[in-house]
This record gives C-alpha cells, structure tokens and sequence, in this order.
C-alpha cells in the first residue's frame, strides 16, 4: 500500500477531533507530548502524522519530520502552524 493509499484509508476509517495548534494542544508543559493518540496535520500537504514516539515519519513535502532516535519532531513552518487532532478511543482502527 502507497502513503497516499495509507493516508485515504486512515481518513476514512477514523473521526479525527482538532484540538488546536502546536505543542500546548498535546498537553505538554514545555514542549510536544508524543503519543499515538495524537496525530498531526501538515499545513503544506496535507499529511495526518501518527505522533507515535517511536516510529519514524515525515510527510509527503518534507516540512513535518519525526525522529524517534534523535527525540526530534518538528515543521520547518514552525510548531504552532502544525495541527493537532486526536481519534476518539471509540473510532480508533
């Protein structure tokens, strides 16, 4: 399956709840708190990005990148311009 195949399907099959814009819309104090609840949205493409601490990703442009090794996510658009959305344990897949 394709990433963009991968992304159609997640769209599909989940209720995505927005819960704002950067790391203070995951609950972290000082910066992003990771965790597969969370997904965030490139501004760029569009990209729905599991926030999975310990899997690696980037989206489709290139501008959201997630590092697990190194402790790193980021967008080179800057954190508050990512958004962040949350699967109700209910529709999650």
């Amino acid at each position: 399956m394709t990433k963009e195949e991968e992304q159609q399907r997640l769209r599909e099959a989940n209720d995505f709840r927005y819960l704002g814009n950067g790391p203070s819309a995951t609950g972290g104090a000082t910066g992003w708190y990771l965790s597969p609840e969370f997904y965030f949205r490139c501004v760029q493409c569009g990209y729905l990005m599991r926030a999975d601490p310990s899997t690696y990703d980037d989206c489709f442009c290139g501008a959201m990148r997630k590092d697990p090794d190194a402790g790193r996510f980021g967008s080179c658009f800057g954190d508050e311009r990512v958004e962040v959305y949350q699967v109700p344990p209910e529709s999650a897949e």
